[in-house]
């Protein structure tokens, strides 16, 4: 079943391709597959097979308007407790990060 949304973390893994059209989509919002091909200097068998993978795993959609975009989002898969304790342990990751680059 695909993802109903997915975060900026989700991105880490994706070959490199896929990431670099989930980064544009993120940066540049929805556009059209012609454009895109273009952007990242692919073919359009080559973009279709990309936008095919990320579409069924949930990454993007399609607007209303037929052009691509980033499904951004908070997902909201796991129980309460669960996500309490991600939560903590995400701030304290975070908090941990700025304070190093604050050095």
């Amino acid at each position: 079943m695909p993802k109903k949304s997915f975060s900026v973390l989700d991105l880490i893994g994706l070959p490199e391709e896929q990431s670099r059209l989930m980064l544009y989509l993120v940066d540049n919002g929805a556009q059209s597959s012609e454009k895109l091909a273009n952007i990242l200097n692919l073919s359009s068998t080559e973009l279709e097979s990309i936008l095919k993978i990320l579409m069924e795993n949930g990454f993007i959609v399609i607007s209303s308007k037929g052009l691509y975009e980033a499904n951004m989002g908070k997902r909201n898969t796991q129980s309460s407790d669960k996500k309490k304790r991600n939560s903590s342990f995400m701030d304290g990751l975070l908090d941990s990060l700025i304070d190093m680059d604050d050095d």
